[in-house]
């Protein structure tokens, strides 16, 4: 079959008036359903969105949002699409694992933001680390979910990609969503006069912790909406996925 790969279905959402980027995305169980961070959608409604796949066999095309369904506390929404083509895409992550456990190795794909010549521009990198921590989050966006705390801050652009196992792409755990910011005790303290006016002023190291929704916590909510894959339909397309990487494997030899 052909290789698993969730770069080749990792998106990033666009507003499509302006072209802006608002944050990542990926393709969830069936090629027309991705998922996101709701607060990178909810602002806006469906025909003001499109959806790119970048590192796919599609790279160029745009996909029209057909409908979005936001959680109703969680930071977390299901994005319908015009479905691209099942062999511009690889197998899809379908099933969400509850490997709940400090230190558990994960890894995220997306695109967070880069600034280049005075732009900013959607840039593909790879994040990997190990979860340091679970918790009852309650976000400065609003959102109320189970978080899982990441190693590794979570740039912004990067909201909306997949948290999967580092060793098997296909356990999906999680929707990266924010970061959050701590600092350490006392770094230093810089005593000034000014004009016969002393004061002081205290310095801390800010720390970026990202975090990510623990989406096993959300799954009545999630299945009610994207219904899990029937066997005769992951049968189905097993049997394309050979199939076309057995053509694939022709072009290669003959060319």
């Amino acid at each position: 079959m052909r290789t698993a790969n969730p770069i080749e279905n990792t998106g990033i959402i666009i507003r499509r008036n302006d072209g802006a980027f608002l944050g990542s995305c990926f393709v969830f169980r069936y090629p027309k359903v991705a998922l996101t961070a709701a607060h990178v959608v909810s602002d806006l409604k469906p025909d003001q969105l499109v959806v790119a796949l970048p590192g796919s066999r599609a790279a160029g095309a745009l996909f029209s949002v057909r409908e979005v369904s936001i959680h109703p506390k969680a930071d977390l929404a299901v994005v319908e699409i015009d479905p691209p083509d099942e062999r511009d895409i690889t197998w899809t992550v379908n099933e969400v694992f509850d490997d709940m456990g400090y230190g558990l190795d994960v890894v995220t794909y997306g695109y967070p933001q880069h600034s280049a010549a005075g732009a900013m521009a959607p840039t593909p990198r790879l994040f990997k680390g190990y979860v340091q921590r679970f918790l009852e989050h309650k976000s400065h966006l609003g959102y109320t979910y189970v978080a899982a705390e990441l190693s590794f801050s979570c740039p912004a652009g990067l909201s909306g990609s997949h948290v999967l196992n580092s060793n098997f792409s296909g356990r999906l755990y999680g929707v990266v969503t924010e970061n959050i910011r701590t600092s350490t005790e006392l770094d230093s303290v810089l005593e000034v006069d000014e004009g016969g006016q002393k004061y002081r002023e205290s310095f801390h190291s800010i720390i970026n912790y990202g975090l990510a929704l623990w989406l096993p916590a959300c799954c009545d909510w999630l299945n009610g909406i994207v219904p899990p894959l029937a066997p005769e339909e992951i049968n189905r397309r097993a049997t394309n996925q050979h199939l076309w990487n057995a053509e694939e494997t022709a072009k290669t030899e003959e060319s």
